[in-house]
């Protein structure tokens, strides 16, 4: 195998190329922590630190998207491990998947074919992220990709729901886990010139049989209306952990 000069002088500089950090789902309820979404962050000495969200847009239109998810799916398996010896594990650790990973048409072989390779068990808890692009795919293999995840027993999720064009009755035929309703949808809870709007849109999700997590920083109280309309977390990407770190933690956390 070729390995890129860049990358052999990054790990030669002691420098890890590829990290992992894990960013919390806190209870609407509550302090606590139901899930958590990992981030891998990309270091080298050509180009400095790369977070997860300055490089999706350009590596998930190739397959360096692809890659760097099965690589995060293995990592993360691995660290879900750790984090079941405290016998408190979250809902689910999601990873960032590119919209081509689904449009694929095994998708089943696929992540089997992945773990096989790395000679790993597909872990309880392992979620993979989407964003709201999945619901303006035209493949015809997005729906029964979701549908081979749950054979696996691997969870989904869809993140920035509701923003800009998203085409929100869609959601009907792909049918997710998870739905992360984007920020400035959130902003609306509590919004007295459109009352309704929040809780119609979170009847519509549930309605498909998935669960809601809200994204964005508000404050306590509309914390606890979302809480009421049943929103079983909030996601507001302040913190990150190392695995590590989330062993220690769950040992004095209910999830």
């Amino acid at each position: 195998m070729d390995i890129p000069k860049e990358v052999i002088r990054t790990v030669e500089s002691g420098i890890e190329p590829l990290k992992i950090t894990y960013s919390p789902i806190n209870n609407c309820a509550g302090d606590g922590t139901v899930a958590y979404r990992a981030s891998v962050t990309v270091n080298s000495l050509q180009l400095g630190t790369l977070e997860q969200q300055a490089y999706t847009a350009v590596s998930d239109s190739s397959d360096t998207g692809i890659r760097l998810a099965e690589w995060a799916m293995i990592r993360v398996a691995r660290d879900l491990c750790k984090f079941t010896e405290s016998d408190k594990i979250p809902m689910f650790v999601s990873v960032h998947c590119p919209v081509s990973f689904a449009e694929q048409p095994d998708m089943y072989g696929r992540i089997k074919e992945i773990f096989r390779k790395y000679r790993s068990e597909i872990p309880k808890g392992l979620c993979l992220e989407f964003n709201a692009g999945l619901l303006e795919s035209e493949s015809e293999n997005v729906a029964n990709s979701l549908k081979d995840l749950r054979l696996l027993g691997v969870q989904s999720m869809i993140c920035g729901f509701g923003a800009g064009n998203c085409p929100v009755m869609k959601l009907i035929s792909v049918s997710p886990d998870t739905v992360m309703i984007a920020p400035e949808i959130t902003a609306y809870t509590d919004d007295r010139g459109k009352p309704a709007l929040i809780p119609s849109l979170l009847q519509l999700i549930k309605s498909t049989g998935a669960e809601v997590i809200a994204e964005g920083d508000i404050d306590r109280e509309r914390r606890r209306t979302l809480g009421r309309l049943g929103v079983i977390g909030i996601y507001d990407g302040k913190k990150e952990l190392t695995a590590e770190e989330i062993t220690e933690t769950v040992e004095s956390e209910d999830f």
